[in-house]
């Protein structure tokens, strides 16, 4: 019971957030780029926070491993499909030099979701590109899966050092 409150006020609740945000922007559709930019930088900004709290829960030692390893991968992921709603209400550009399908395929989830996993993996194929008016968007992603991602491996290099 202990470990209870540590766990649900360090990863659980975050964890929510992110999920709750998620659930919105889908019930939004196209119209969450109707929201000012503020509401959308302030929501990033909490998901940042949520994410940093997460990632402090392990090394406090106050939350079981596993469950900060599942509240880590399944904040990522709602962070990867928050942006991918975000992107699809935007649109992309494909900038390939083989594009042919219609511009209506540009917009698709799939799509929207393909371009946010590269995005947040900072992989950057170069094959579609934001909108102009989300290219900042489009690199707060990026910094965040950069973060993510050095957060992670810091996460197992921890690990893996508390076994020895």
């Amino acid at each position: 019971m202990r470990n209870l409150i540590p766990a649900l006020v360090n990863c659980l609740l975050p964890m929510a957030f992110l999920w709750a945000a998620v659930g919105i922007a889908w019930q939004m559709g196209d119209g969450i780029l109707a929201a000012s930019r503020f509401v959308i930088w302030l929501s990033i900004a909490l998901l940042g926070v949520s994410l940093i709290s997460i990632f402090r829960s392990h090394f406090n030692a106050s939350v079981s491993d596993r469950i900060v390893w599942l509240s880590i991968s399944l904040s990522g992921l709602a962070l990867i499909m928050l942006f991918a709603q975000l992107h699809q209400a935007a649109g992309l550009i494909c900038a390939a030099p083989i594009c042919v399908q219609s511009e209506s395929d540009y917009t698709t989830f799939e799509t929207s979701l393909y371009f946010s996993i590269v995005t947040f993996t900072t992989l950057g194929y170069g094959d579609f590109q934001p909108q102009p008016d989300m290219r900042l968007l489009a690199a707060t992603q990026a910094i965040l899966g950069y973060i993510y991602l050095g957060l992670v491996v810091g996460l197992l290099i921890d690990t893996g050092a508390r076994r020895d």
